[in-house]
């Protein structure tokens, strides 16, 4: 309660988005309840684990086969991977915002009985990280347009309510974050502001992204940190998830279909609409390597079944 102060506390003095919406929701079982730090973790990852489980159900029940690398099947192995528990495992809003990113695509996918459901996570989302609410539902609305297993009818009322819901949130979006607008210069540097000391060449994990192209930009975003990166344990493990990632996307260049494209379903579609913007916005603002596998981890794993779908 400490990270923003407020005269006189109460519960909904702190309810607004990022940190202050965090401090909101652990106000009740923190202060009401006397919960312990200990204890919150253990009801974010709680959190963290509903939201893999729905990942799951959604590659169990419309990916069509499996693939392995050296006779060890990708799914469920993905499910394994360190950094997937590590961010979504405490309180915070890495725990809130993979959770409810996870509700929301489930939701979507089974749009008819579960529009409301996916109107809640997008609450949570948008609230934890205003951005990343913007950023998908934006996603959601062209990945709906783009659907073939959707009816006509549903499509573009879902499709209009999706782009009317983005346009209305994108000035609430502006004031949360403090910006005049969302050019890329204007995110880059935003980025930057709120990676703070961290974002620099004087830690472990620091590179000088500025002298860097945009292919390596893009290639440190998503590859690095390898071996030669690490400094530490959580960085050498990192290394394999990162080298896994790398070998499949080589993988997949030779192995890419249109079929694969069109035929992806709606949850995946969306989540990797998402995941583009996104990543070219943190790809030129993050020179921390440990901030950026903190910041990818929200969507990376549906990168990862990009993968996996188009290799079946």
């Amino acid at each position: 309660m400490e990270q923003v102060k407020i005269l006189d506390p109460t519960w909904m003095k702190y309810f607004g988005e990022g940190t202050t919406f965090i401090l909101w929701l652990t106000y009740f079982p923190s202060k009401i309840l006397g919960l312990s730090y200990t204890t919150g973790n253990l009801l974010f990852g709680f959190l963290g684990f509903i939201g893999i489980r729905y990942i799951f159900l959604l590659v169990y029940n419309y990916f069509p086969t499996n693939h392995d690398i050296l006779g060890i099947p990708l799914f469920p192995t993905v499910f394994y991977i360190s950094n997937l528990h590590f961010w979504t495992s405490g309180v915070g809003k890495d725990s809130i915002t993979f959770w409810a990113i996870s509700w929301f695509l489930f939701s979507i996918q089974q749009y008819k009985e579960k529009w409301w459901q996916a109107t809640i996570a997008f609450f949570f989302v948008y609230m934890a990280r205003p951005h990343m609410g913007q950023a998908l539902i934006g996603g959601a609305a062209v990945a709906i347009l783009m659907g073939t297993d959707i009816k006509r009818s549903y499509k573009f009322g879902l499709a209009t309510l999706a782009v009317i819901g983005s346009i209305f949130m994108s000035s609430y979006t502006l004031d949360a974050l403090k910006l005049e607008d969302f050019d890329l210069a204007t995110l880059e540097a935003f980025s930057s502001s709120k990676s703070g000391n961290l974002n620099t060449v004087n830690v472990g994990s620091g590179v000088n992204i500025s002298s860097y192209s945009i292919p390596m930009k893009l290639f440190t975003y998503l590859f690095r940190p390898l071996f030669f990166d690490a400094h530490n344990i959580v960085s050498f493990i990192s290394s394999f998830e990162n080298l896994l990632y790398l070998w499949l996307s080589l993988f997949i260049y030779k192995n890419w279909s249109v079929e694969a494209l069109r035929d992806m379903p709606l949850f995946l579609k969306a989540a990797m609409v998402t995941f583009i913007p996104v990543t070219f916005a943190f790809m030129n603002a993050l020179s921390n390597l440990g901030i950026a596998m903190r910041m990818k981890n929200m969507l990376m794993i549906y990168f990862y079944f990009l993968f996996v779908f188009n290799c079946t």
